[in-house]
């Protein structure tokens, strides 16, 4: 059924005003950026009327009072605590992850509810636990204590979309590992590891830029080669004797 120009065209407006309602908070935040602190205004033009780069000077290039870089600090910071919350959650939730898909115990669909039940609870409902949890070991104001907070968070998250990609792998990858060798601790990682390779890929040979000529196929008796002479293989019979 072909549409009419006049469906098309509202269409294409309804889709431009989305758009534009999308883009509109992204416009006013960059707006507030490159805007001086002076001249900022409440209007509704997404667009600055000054431009200026005072704000990023700041934020890049600042020193505390004991002139150490504040935004290096904070880098260094953010990238040892997201690595060591990888590698703490990772750890636990691959094991814990593979156990629940692979082997069956009582209270298996019970933890598995759980660790659902966990994710519908809003993060500021935890701040006063974690708070009392981390005054009494001693971790407030440190990376160990935000590591700790931030994997006991994320494990139920990690366990389930583990858990699903375990269940993706067939047993018999893992009972082969185990045949050819690797024990039961280590087919697990094992059997897996193929799947999330690439392909190899075939190294084709170049074709060599000398090409040889084809030799000819030898001549019977009596023939005559390619080259119209006789081949020379072959001997006149003599002539008898009167």
């Amino acid at each position: 059924m072909k549409r009419s120009g006049l469906a098309v065209a509202l269409v294409h407006v309804v889709l431009v005003l989305a758009c534009v309602a999308s883009l509109y908070p992204v416009l006013w935040v960059v707006k507030m950026a490159l805007s001086p602190a002076q001249s900022l205004s409440l209007s509704l033009n997404p667009f600055p009327q000054e431009v200026t780069l005072d704000h990023f000077r700041d934020v890049l290039f600042s020193h505390d009072t004991q002139g150490r870089w504040l935004f290096g600090r904070q880098l260094l910071a953010s990238v040892v605590v997201s690595g060591a919350t990888t590698l703490v959650g990772l750890s636990l939730a691959v094991t814990a992850a593979y156990a629940l898909s692979r082997f069956r115990f009582p209270g298996k669909d019970a933890g598995m509810q759980t660790l659902l039940v966990t994710q519908m609870f809003p993060a500021t409902l935890m701040l006063v636990p974690l708070f009392a949890i981390l005054q009494r070991l001693s971790l407030l104001d440190s990376w160990g204590g935000l590591v700790l907070v931030y994997s006991t968070t994320s494990l139920p998250f990690c366990v389930w979309m583990l858990k699903g990609y375990f269940d993706t792998i067939p047993r018999e990858l893992e009972e082969a590992a185990a045949s050819r060798g690797p024990s039961g601790s280590t087919s697990a990682a094992a059997a897996p590891s193929p799947r999330n390779s690439p392909p190899p890929q075939r190294r084709t040979r170049r074709p060599s830029s000398t090409t040889s000529s084809p030799t000819p196929p030898p001549g019977r008796p009596g023939s005559r080669g390619s080259s119209g002479t006789t081949s020379s293989s072959t001997a006149s019979a003599p002539s008898p004797t009167a």
